[in-house]
């Protein structure tokens, strides 16, 4: 590998899982890549951190996301920066989402959008709370979208942020219907340190 690579000029995040996932945490990467053009899924199997890097690297993708699992249930999300892998450098890693409850789309009945959508919007209105502003760069991050106000008008998909009961809901809307999962998270850290492993 040379020591500079020309870094990709789409926003693409590669989605995936921690090794041998539950079918629990496949259909929730399943329902989240569903609804944005801007995120590829991958179902990993026994694939190791540095395949998973030739991945992106092959695809182009600037945001690798990895969601993890506790007793078969998706508990945590972890949000890379691999644009470094293009100057021969470790992906950062600068978000882990801690998920404390999932609802699947079949379960809510929400259904899917007929096609992915490019126009993602993070709709926040409480900066001043800090994990709710580290959910929303999060999230912002892994959909390749622009933080809004409520009253804003934009069309495309809306990903909610709301409080309550020292939770953080996450829910999805286009056209003012919700579509795909609903995520609890219960903490939200920004790490900011290269990845140190093999």
């Amino acid at each position: 590998m040379s020591e500079f690579y020309e870094p990709p000029s789409r926003s693409l995040t590669l989605l995936t899982t921690s090794r041998e996932p539950s079918p629990r945490t496949r259909s929730l990467i399943k329902d989240i890549s569903s609804l944005s053009a801007n995120i590829v899924r991958l179902n990993r199997g026994k694939m190791t951190f540095k395949e998973l890097l030739s991945r992106v690297f092959t695809l182009g993708a600037k945001t690798l996301v990895i969601v993890g699992e506790i007793r078969g249930n998706p508990s945590i999300m972890r949000v890379y920066d691999t644009e470094p892998l293009w100057m021969n450098q470790p992906p950062i890693h600068i978000f882990t989402l801690f998920i404390s409850g999932v609802s699947l789309s079949r379960e809510r009945r929400h259904g899917l959008p007929e096609k992915p959508v490019s126009n993602v919007y993070v709709v926040s209105s409480d900066f001043a709370n800090e994990t709710h502003r580290i959910i929303s760069l999060a999230f912002t991050r892994v959909f390749s979208a622009t933080i809004i106000r409520p009253t804003s008008g934009k069309d495309g998909l809306r990903v909610h942020v709301i409080p309550k009961d020292n939770l953080f809901y996450i829910f999805f809307k286009m056209s003012d219907k919700f579509v795909g999962p609903v995520l609890k998270i219960s903490e939200a850290r920004i790490i900011g340190k290269p990845f140190e492993g093999g």
